[in-house]
């Protein structure tokens, strides 16, 4: 369901952690919910510990068969890599998506975990957008 948009995020970021593919995915979907009044994810969002999280994503990207991860053992993380093309995706949606991931480039994930946490506004385990059925 949300595949192409995670290949594409992987695409033009490079090798990501999980973290910040999440991160920056909820980002766009708060622009785009902020500018649009639409979402650009169909996910349930759950501010988490780190701030805003889905296990529907995670469970795309870590089920991908495209997506190759990579353990660091300097810094002690997975890194997650897509080499293939980059997936055609909505104009709209590729608008705000490559506004987020150069906005947010040069965060650390710390800083998107922060971001989202504080655009979120709301406690931890709350939901912050809900699923939305097809």
């Amino acid at each position: 369901m949300h595949r192409d948009l995670i290949r594409y995020v992987l695409a033009r970021a490079g090798a990501s952690t999980l973290t910040r593919i999440l991160k920056l995915l909820f980002l766009a979907d708060y622009y785009a919910m902020y500018y649009l009044s639409k979402r650009i994810t169909k996910t349930e969002w759950v501010n988490h510990y780190y701030g805003a999280f889905s296990w529907d994503l995670v469970n795309e990207i870590t089920n991908d068969e495209e997506i190759d991860s990579r353990y660091d053992i300097l810094n002690d993380r997975v890194y997650y890599v897509y080499n293939g093309e980059t997936p055609t995706i909505d104009y709209e949606v590729k608008e705000f998506l490559d506004y987020v991931i150069d906005k947010y480039k040069n965060y650390t994930d710390y800083e998107l975990v922060l971001e989202s946490k504080k655009l979120a506004g709301v406690e931890p385990g709350d939901v912050i957008f809900r699923r939305v059925e097809e």
